[in-house]
């Protein structure tokens, strides 16, 4: 459990709790359906079939759009690469994607007048003005999924040519299922079943609201739960899709915390990796901790895109809220951002030196 708090969202994949009611899908039979769920367990991060059961407060109508619908993989719900679309009154609707930051949206018949997370001073809009894309336009386009293996036990999933931000997502194996961080803002079938490959996929998060990207696709695909931090719960786009919220610090799976930091955002967050550089530890970090171009030391922004610097303190209450885990290597939220070795020392290292340069006091 989180040192602070571990709230359910909005329709919460859960197993069966007392007070809900279970919609079935594809299944007509509620009872039958439950059985299934405790027969197969362990294919959600709830322990559910995926695709099939959902926990809706009771009276609730099921909300499935085609994506749900059942393919040839028992394991596993697929969908077209042409299917990021919902059906809604009136027929199929897109689900929006931001060009600048592939933030995904509800599905309507007409794209947001704004994408909030790029109207925010810590990202930007194009001079041109907000654009609006889809995953089939994005697919047409020749953009696919790739992946790569990181490390033993870590595999990186980004797409090529990147979208948006253009970060890539990092999955985190264990034994007890595994984690996906970071997702980028398109996914497509080969991602999906390499992923499955790899073992069931438990929870999707990610390090602040610009990297949510394709959270709900993911959720969608495989039942895995969608964690948010609470703080930062108020900026995830796809607000159709159940999440819960979390603070503080998780161990969210073995040997994988989830750790809140501050900065960037109010609950930027960073996955500590027990296992990871070999057993010597490993920081998942997005942006909340940035790798430098050169991988030879850290910083910390307000605003990346705008050069907009973070202040003193909550540099210093990042190096804080990681101070109780060891770790040798962190890695970034883009495919060379990674700093192989000696990462902890670094960290202290770059926040002396940040913080000089904050306050005037660096020689140069």
């Amino acid at each position: 459990m989180p040192s602070s708090v571990l709230k359910q969202g909005r329709l919460p994949v859960v197993p069966y709790p007392a007070g809900l009611h279970l919609q079935a899908v594809h299944t007509s039979d509620v009872a039958a359906a439950y059985r299934l769920a405790a027969s197969r367990p362990g294919r959600c991060g709830d322990g559910s079939p995926r695709s099939r059961l959902r926990a809706e407060p009771l009276g609730a109508p099921a909300r499935w759009g085609r994506r749900q619908a059942p393919k040839s993989s028992p394991e596993m719900t697929l969908w077209p690469d042409s299917g990021a679309s919902r059906t809604g009154e009136g027929g199929s609707m897109p689900v929006w994607i931001c060009e600048a930051c592939a933030n995904h949206f509800p599905p309507t018949p007409a794209p947001p007048a704004t994408c909030p997370i790029c109207s925010d001073e810590r990202q930007w809009v194009p001079p041109s003005g907000q654009g609006w894309t889809t995953s089939e336009a994005l697919l047409a386009a020749g953009h696919h999924c790739q992946v790569r293996t990181v490390e033993p036990g870590l595999t990186g999933v980004g797409v090529d040519p990147p979208v948006g931000i253009g970060q890539r997502a990092l999955l985190v194996q264990t034994e007890e299922g595994n984690l996906l961080w970071d997702p980028p803002g398109l996914v497509d079938r080969s991602a999906v079943e390499a992923v499955a490959a790899l073992g069931r996929l438990a929870f999707v998060t990610a390090s602040h609201p610009h990297f949510y990207g394709a959270t709900a696709d993911w959720h969608d695909a495989t039942g895995a739960r969608v964690v948010v931090p609470e703080e930062d719960a108020g900026w995830l786009t796809r607000s159709d899709v159940p999440a819960t919220s979390w603070g503080g610090a998780w161990e969210i799976l073995p040997g994988v915390t989830l750790v809140q930091c501050g900065g960037h955002f109010p609950g930027s967050a960073v996955v500590h990796w027990a296992a990871g550089a070999q057993g010597a530890g490993a920081l998942l970090t997005g942006d909340t901790i940035m790798v430098t171009p050169g991988r030879d030391r850290l910083t910390f922004v307000w605003s990346a895109p705008n050069h907009l610097p973070l202040a003193e303190g909550a540099v210093r209450r990042i190096r804080e809220a990681v101070s109780p885990y060891r770790f040798d290597r962190v890695y970034g939220g883009w495919w060379d951002s990674v700093i192989e070795t000696g990462a902890q020392q670094l960290l202290d290292a770059s926040v002396e030196r940040y913080c000089q340069l904050l306050r005037g006091e660096a020689a140069r």
